[in-house]
């Protein structure tokens, strides 16, 4: 069925598809069987955390095909055994190739079922430099208070819809947070 589908179906209306969710066992054959010219939205999901890994570097098909194209990307990452330290690596790894990579990303979804255990981002004493200034929603899962606010910097100054989980429950005394919102009128 799979093959009928990539090898006759896809080919036909490729052109026509603007979003396309895909498990991670059948991307490869569905990614590269057509070209899909007017997809903008991508849904990857149950993507252990090496392919994830090696779908978001640089020498990555999926990027030379999509970097230009998507404005939605929702990645749900399968929760398998690993050891805490490298979960957390790879997923601070893949938001940073996530914004550095795609040109045109409005809309993220880092964590389609809000879970705390596994694809939380913690960014620890030095995050990354990251910014997007057409990014509109974001919906993550974060380790602490102060991921939350690193977030919320102004680094995504367009930002209009932020879903947050925030895991830890421990909350040290409050930062005032002084964002000023500017609209001229």
């Amino acid at each position: 069925m799979l093959h009928r589908f990539c090898d006759k179906i896809l080919p036909i209306i490729g052109y026509k598809i603007q979003w396309l969710s895909v498990d991670s066992t059948f991307m490869d054959r569905i990614f590269l069987s057509t070209i899909y010219p007017n997809l903008t939205g991508l849904g990857l999901y149950n993507v252990a955390l090496e392919t994830a890994r090696d779908l978001f570097t640089n020498t990555s098909y999926f990027i030379h095909i999509f970097e230009n194209q998507l404005s939605s990307l929702l990645i749900y990452i399968n929760e398998r055994e690993e050891p805490r330290s490298s979960i957390k690596d790879i997923n601070i790894f893949l938001f940073t190739q996530i914004f550095a990579m795609f040109n045109n990303l409005q809309c993220l979804n880092m964590d389609p079922f809000s879970t705390c255990d596994y694809n939380q981002l913690a960014f620890g004493v030095s995050p990354p430099n990251i910014f997007s200034s057409i990014l509109l929603y974001l919906r993550v899962v974060v380790d602490s208070y102060e991921d939350c606010l690193y977030l919320l910097d102004g680094r995504f100054n367009q930002l209009n819809e932020f879903n947050v989980t925030i895991c830890s429950s421990d909350v040290p005394s409050l930062p005032l947070i002084n964002n000023q919102v500017s609209k001229r009128y």
